[in-house]
């Protein structure tokens, strides 16, 4: 029996596993600055690599003209570049590559408020204990749960992703943590809003490093697209679409981002409306069935929930009852915990890659699967939690906006619509290999009963109705004399708020990795011509570990490896044809 999830949706979010391009110009811009205290983060993180090879998953972010930092987890919930510093004593530290505070002095350093000023950021809410923390806890991962945290003191330094540098970036150097990074990484690479930004909070004048590039012009849009795989061949693209992904950036479906409320005390007049990159969902489709999805604040955000676009997050989560919908649509299910469902692993016909997180330890034959239910829902209003799995079936682009002129975007473009898995064998092999052989949860003899849901109070401020803004950015006149980017998208004649239309497909920036295949003819004495190809190895600046000067830069255009096969479920999602399309 075929089965087959879609999810119909007005706008999502961002993941992880690729290579960057990083296109660049010289104007420069001001960002608007005003932070929220109140940070997202997900217990897990995708690696993020910094310089790419086909032979590694791994490479580094640097110090312009000194050593290496090391690997950085890429993050779409947060918005800070934070490392650890070889002060650093907590046992998360050890063994991980460092900045080198103790041991070396940059000339490029420069200290804040004498290294006086503290920082501190906390991962996700550890109020309550939820069934996501459960699985997180008990089933899945077992050493990374709530709450995390990071310390330290804020500085500035000299910032380079291969190519593209960034001169007096703002970021956090950690003493101690209990975030678990993973083996030679580093510390977390934000890309989301300025109003994420804990840093921004306490030095006014600073930038996260994304918001920064916007400013100073530095990206030929204010952009940046990714796009995942289940091997290690995804693209990360800083101010253009990867055409080699995107061929015909016209099919692009593009969606405003849902604005929030300041919080209860914040000043309504200067706290910026964009705080993650969250759209609206219209239902679900499960076997032809259209389900009806539920808000979870339907009378402040509206009757559509919203989802919101993680790339840390290994999974998809949302309302209890809108998953448990999902599940009852499916036979032979059975319910492991409250907000866990097990479903027979050889009737499902949706990618085993994707949707299942491992055998039970009771019965081999059934697996937990995803979506899991988050109980209770969260304050924000944020209903579904879309990670890797739905990440890995589009490319993303997340537009910034262009101050008074355009609002904050999200692309959307289908790499596939059909539910039959593509992927080689040896990806399969691989994916299975990389799971335990069980997993530790014994299923309930009896039916469990269905949980008490205690809705939250809305945490924004409710009296504040917020409506899409034309960006965050603000133009200032730039060295070259361009003083704002041109926008690509103009709102129709009589159109509601967020309705836009790309008027310049053209104008839409793109750009490709170099060939990784190189093809030689060669005509002999005879005249007879001989063909032979080769694999040509992309080099990056730098590899972690190795002296300055080991390697070269090989192109202008930075190129970013985006590392780790998640094993996740992934619901096949259909895109709603909007009036923007």
């Amino acid at each position: 029996m075929n089965r087959g999830f879609v999810v119909w949706v007005t706008a999502l979010l961002l993941a992880w596993n690729g290579m960057a391009l990083i296109p660049t110009n010289s104007s420069s811009r001001e960002v608007y600055k005003q932070s929220s205290p109140k940070v997202r983060h997900s217990d897990s993180l995708p690696r993020v690599t910094l310089a790419a090879r086909q032979t590694t998953n791994s490479a580094s972010l640097r110090r312009r003209g000194a050593k290496d930092i090391g690997n950085i987890i890429y993050s779409s919930v947060s918005a800070d570049l934070w490392i650890i510093s070889d002060q650093c004593q907590t046992a998360q530290c050890k063994g991980n590559p460092s900045y080198p505070l103790l041991t070396y002095t940059s000339p490029s350093f420069h200290s804040v408020n004498d290294n006086q000023t503290i920082f501190n950021i906390s991962f996700a809410d550890s109020t309550g204990v939820s069934i996501f923390d459960c699985i997180v806890r008990l089933v899945l991962l077992k050493d990374i749960y709530y709450p995390k945290g990071a310390s330290g003191f804020v500085a500035k330094e000299t910032v380079q992703v291969d190519s593209l540098a960034m001169p007096n970036q703002t970021l956090g150097l950690v003493n101690s943590t209990n975030v678990n990074l993973g083996p030679s990484v580093s510390g977390v690479f934000g890309l989301g809003f300025s109003r994420l930004s804990q840093i921004s909070s306490l030095v006014p004048e600073a930038s996260p490093f994304v918001p920064a590039l916007v400013e100073r012009g530095v990206l030929d849009y204010p952009l940046v697209g990714l796009s995942l795989t289940y091997d290690t061949s995804g693209t990360l693209s800083f101010g253009a679409i990867d055409k080699s992904v995107v061929p015909n950036v016209s099919l692009i479906s593009w969606h405003a981002v849902e604005p929030f409320s300041p919080l209860p005390g914040q000043n309504a007049s200067t706290t910026p409306l964009y705080l993650d990159w969250v759209i609206p969902l219209d239902g679900i489709v499960v076997n032809g069935t259209n389900l009806p999805l539920h808000s979870s604040f339907p009378t402040i955000t509206g009757k559509n929930p919203l989802g919101l676009l993680d790339v840390g997050f290994t999974g998809i989560s949302g309302p209890y009852e809108d998953v448990a919908a999902i599940f009852f649509q499916l036979d032979t299910i059975r319910q492991a915990s409250p907000g866990v469902w097990a479903v027979p692993g050889t009737n499902v016909t949706l990618q085993p890659i994707d949707f299942l997180i491992g055998p039970t330890e009771g019965d081999p034959n059934l697996c937990l699967s995803w979506p899991i239910a988050q109980i209770p829902p969260d304050d924000d209003g944020v209903a579904w939690h879309f990670g890797t799995p739905f990440l890995r079936t589009v490319y993303t682009i997340f537009s910034y906006g262009v101050a008074g002129k355009e609002p904050p975007l999200i692309g959307l473009y289908p790499l596939h619509n059909s539910t039959t898995f593509t992927g080689n064998a040896t990806i399969l092999s691989s994916a299975f290999s990389s799971l335990s052989a069980t997993v530790e949860t014994t299923l309930p003899p009896v039916l469990l009963p269905t949980p008490t849901l205690v809705i939250p109070s809305y945490i924004f401020n409710t009296s504040v109705t917020p409506l899409p803004t034309f960006g965050q950015i603000l133009p200032i006149q730039s060295d070259d004399g361009n003083s704002s980017y041109t926008p690509l998208f103009t709102r129709p004649p009589d159109a509601s708020p967020g309705v836009l239309l790309l008027t310049n497909v053209s104008a839409l920036p793109t750009i490709a990795a170099p060939p990784s295949v190189s093809t030689v003819v060669i005509t002999d004495a005879l005249g007879a011509t001989h063909t032979s190809t080769s694999t040509l190895e992309l080099i990056p600046t730098r590899i972690l570990g190795l002296p300055p000067g080991e390697y070269t830069l090989n192109s202008a255009n930075s190129l970013l490896k985006l590392g780790g096969l998640a094993w996740t479920f992934t619901i096949i999602i259909a895109l709603k044809l909007c009036p923007w399309t």
